[in-house]
């Protein structure tokens, strides 16, 4: 085994952007790593002129990273794509594969590439798309090198074996936006079943809260209160919108007023009753998972009538006027 397993509990998740960032400090590291992505150009380890995350590019496209090598007058260009579990948006892999053609024939650059980045097994699942791409580089590829480097590197394979480990239990691909929007609106409309006002629920990107609306709750000293359901994490709980700075929770914590769960954030109080309940997968359809669903709104239900009945004049005993 590469890792322990208290070394394997380091992250409860890993996302795109976190793999992201070790892909631009190991661009500018590792020689070892350089030459992972730069295979497609043939050579092994070109100059580091410059690598960015996030670009903006021609067609209101966006790279995960770009970096630039060699010679600063006419650089060669490698723009890299990076996946854990999401799908492909419309035209993305496409989007790439044009970018680098149009930069290639240009005489300010040297060269440039397409560079697919993503566990084993989703480069596996996804012939047609990584065919847009001029190279593939494993996660696994990635994390083998990095374990070259020490203990710097040791520390960013980490992450990288997080996002492989958690892309291999994710049994499949994530859903699209269009996918993930059509199962949090079916989901959203259960709310009725516990006489909540249905939330509205605007194109998602990855984000699974649903917030019900405010006129749900009534409010405590001018602070709205939210009921918040995570469907994916099994979360049911009441979100207290910038109360955080008036919140006494040392005086809170000290009563512990009916073995209430909470938590602290910058600016929210959130809290719960009910420990988390089922994980729905939103990559399945709900049809399937009907009691879990019901399960879910019972829990914000419950949670509502206890928060009418008791719950807001508790918090409120521990909220300062100014």
């Amino acid at each position: 085994m590469i890792f322990s397993e208290d070394e394997l509990d380091t992250y409860p998740a890993i996302y795109e952007q976190d793999v992201d960032l070790v892909i631009v400090m190991a661009l500018r590291a590792s020689g070892r790593v350089r030459a992972l992505f730069l295979e497609a150009s043939g050579l092994v380890d070109e100059k580091l002129i410059q690598v960015r995350h996030s670009v903006s590019t021609l067609g209101g496209r966006e790279a995960d990273i770009e970096a630039h090598f060699g010679d600063p007058a006419n650089p060669l260009i490698v723009q890299i794509e990076d996946k854990i579990d999401a799908r492909f948006t419309d035209k993305q892999p496409n989007a790439y594969a044009d970018r680098a053609a149009t930069m290639a024939a240009s005489d300010t650059f040297a060269g440039a590439y397409a560079v697919l980045c993503a566990p084993q097994g989703y480069l596996d699942g996804a012939p047609a798309e990584r065919d847009f791409f001029d190279h593939c580089v494993s996660h696994e590829s990635l994390r083998d090198a990095l374990l070259e480097e020490g203990a710097w590197g040791r520390e960013l394979a980490l992450i990288v074996e997080h996002a492989i480990v958690q892309h291999r239990r994710s049994s499949g691909v994530a859903p699209t936006d269009a996918e993930l929007t059509s199962q949090l609106r079916k989901f959203a409309a259960r709310a009725a079943d516990v006489a909540l006002p249905i939330p509205t629920i605007g194109n998602r990107s990855g984000s699974t809260q649903i917030w019900v609306g405010k006129e749900a709750l009534r409010p405590i000293v001018g602070t709205a209160a939210y009921l918040r359901l995570v469907p994916d994490r099994g979360v049911v709980d009441i979100e207290l919108y910038g109360l955080r700075p008036r919140f006494d929770a040392d005086s809170f914590r000290a009563a512990d007023p009916n073995d209430l769960e909470w938590q602290l954030s910058r600016n929210n109080v959130y809290v719960w009753l009910e420990p988390p309940g089922p994980n729905l997968d939103l990559k399945q359809p709900l049809e399937t998972q009907a009691t879990d669903v019901a399960d879910l709104w019972l829990r914000a239900g419950r949670l509502r009538d206890w928060w009418e009945s008791q719950g807001a004049d508790t918090i409120s005993r521990f909220v300062r006027d100014s």
